[in-house]
């Protein structure tokens, strides 16, 4: 008796495994959590949230002499900063051309 698979066995090995993968991941899906807006940034009735994207950066500030009385005080300069898809990919920048302005790709 020979142990050896054929291509139809094969085929049907690789097409259950994919199928109970496919079950799996779509359990997992069903049961994840919501994900919910920070009070204060819930979308308005008429949207809806688009995507989730990992964000790194930081804001400039410089130390200035004040306007209107003696001593120093900070100033904000401009924000910088970088959006990552799930995959560690950048799809946006968020930076200071005239005021603060967030662009994705």
């Amino acid at each position: 008796m020979s142990t050896r698979l054929t291509n139809q066995d094969r085929i049907a090995i690789i097409s259950t495994a994919m199928a109970s993968l496919l079950v799996i991941a779509l359990i997992v899906w069903a049961n994840a959590p919501p994900v919910n807006a920070p009070k204060g940034l819930e979308p308005e009735a008429n949207e809806s949230m688009e995507m989730i994207a990992a964000a790194e950066g930081m804001q400039s500030y410089d130390c200035r002499g004040k306007k209107d009385a003696a001593g120093f005080e900070w100033g904000f300069v401009a924000p910088e900063g970088e959006f990552f898809d799930a995959r560690g990919r950048v799809i946006g920048r968020h930076g200071a051309v005239v005021g603060s302005v967030c662009r994705l790709r």
